[in-house]
């Protein structure tokens, strides 16, 4: 097999039967991969989905994991995959059907150790009205870290800056994933997100700063569905504290209690000085920040986890 397809799940059996749709449909043969789904925890048909899809596969693995968070998903197909390249991918997206072929003619490129694609919304109803006031336009990408897309017209392969691959389509060597020690927490349920951390964008910040290269190409790219729910200003206020925490985290991580609070004082500029959407989106940052300090503070518990050397 060349690569490994990762799939952390939790109830979303709809979407994941799906994406394991769309790789049915690969232009590289199914003996060429493997597919690992980890249950995440689910209560839903997801097993059912999984043992249905199973019969189509060469190399079909379902997994449960019984530890909460994206990352123990993560880390936990990490452990289960056999191949030198793998491919992370979140329930909810449909790849091209040159997706897997276009992840593999990345890591062709030399040095290259993160590969990556579209990224493009498709929504199931209508666009959000505060969609267009978050969309970045940077070296010939749009890109909308909130909802976690990106796209261009381009179809040219361009080496990019780390942080524009989003883990929803995250290409990565086995052996880069293993040196930096895994995912980071990532996606905790309401009541643990204190335990939130930076997710795979450690994972990115580990590759820019050992000399490695991310890579885009067109073909690798997949269409992330965006449910009601992610078009409510709700979702943006929610998105908004996780994102204040991982930021936290990053901070606390490398520069503890001054970092925490140089890391609040620029949360209070930002808010100050946005308007419309960006204002109430920016506030839950800051809120989210404020939450994470506080733990910090007070729990050891929360320090340990922090400083933690390796999630693997």
């Amino acid at each position: 097999m060349k690569i490994s397809i990762i799939i952390p799940t939790r109830n979303r059996a709809r979407y994941l039967e799906k994406m394991l749709d769309s790789l049915l449909n690969q232009t590289i043969s199914k003996e060429e991969f493997e597919v690992i789904v980890v249950d995440n925890g689910s209560t839903d048909v997801t097993r059912a989905v999984c043992f249905d899809k199973k019969k189509y596969f060469p190399h079909f693995k379902y997994v449960y994991e019984k530890s909460k968070g994206l990352h123990a998903g993560r880390n936990r197909g990490f452990w289960e995959s056999k191949s030198e390249y793998l491919l992370f991918a979140d329930d909810d997206i449909i790849g091209f059907p040159t997706w897997i072929e276009g992840i593999m003619e990345g890591f062709g490129y030399e040095n290259v150790g993160l590969v990556g694609g579209n990224v493009i919304p498709k929504f199931e109803t209508t666009e959000p009205e505060w969609f267009q006031e978050f969309v970045v336009y940077k070296n010939g990408f749009r890109i909308m870290s909130q909802l976690s897309v990106i796209w261009t017209s381009s179809q040219e392969n361009k080496i990019i800056n780390p942080y524009y691959v989003f883990g929803c389509n995250f290409g990565v060597k086995r052996e880069l994933l293993e040196k930096c020690g895994g995912f980071h927490p990532d996606g905790m349920p309401n009541n643990l997100l204190m335990y939130r951390g930076d997710g795979e964008s450690y994972v990115s910040q580990y590759i820019r700063e050992n000399g490695g290269r991310a890579i885009f190409v067109p073909k690798a790219s997949v269409y992330h569905i965006m449910p009601y729910e992610r078009t409510l200003l709700s979702y943006l206020i929610k998105r908004g504290k996780c994102d204040g925490i991982s930021e936290m985290y990053s901070k606390l991580r490398k520069e503890s209690i001054n970092g925490g609070i140089q890391c609040l004082e620029q949360a209070i500029k930002v808010v100050r000085d946005v308007k419309g959407y960006k204002k109430i989106y920016y506030r839950a940052v800051m809120k989210g920040k404020a939450y994470l300090f506080f733990y910090y503070s007070i729990y050891p518990q929360i320090r340990e986890w922090i400083s933690k050397d390796n999630y693997l």
